[in-house]
């Protein structure tokens, strides 16, 4: 968050008026990667050099979350949507990846 959605607020901004980019009329979604808890939890692991398991409780104690967890479980968070989003590409937002940020604060936790 941090380092890409200033990146792409600035390039929805600088384009906006553009009407081939037709940026007031789509939604764009400023997300870097889609992954998996246990894709998380390996590139995690590969980079702190240490083992790292995504563990699931049965339960969080809140109903409506464990509704909505059930839901993307089963259907996915924007399962039809490219991510990272290729018109932000295409208007030059540079995404930084997952495995980036963690070489970045590793140092905190290994």
């Amino acid at each position: 968050v941090e380092r890409d959605l200033g990146q792409c607020v600035l390039a929805l901004l600088k384009h906006y008026k553009d009407p081939e980019s037709e940026v007031l009329s789509r939604m764009f979604y400023a997300v870097s990667a889609k992954l998996k808890y246990t894709q998380f939890a390996s590139i995690l692991q590969q980079a702190l050099g240490k083992l790292v398991s995504f563990v699931s409780s049965q339960t969080t104690g809140m109903q409506e979350m464990d509704d909505m967890y059930a839901f993307q479980s089963e259907f996915g968070l924007y399962p039809d949507t490219a991510i990272p989003d290729p018109r932000l590409i295409n208007l030059g937002v540079k995404f930084n990846t997952m495995e980036g940020f963690v070489q970045e604060i590793k140092g905190r936790y290994a």
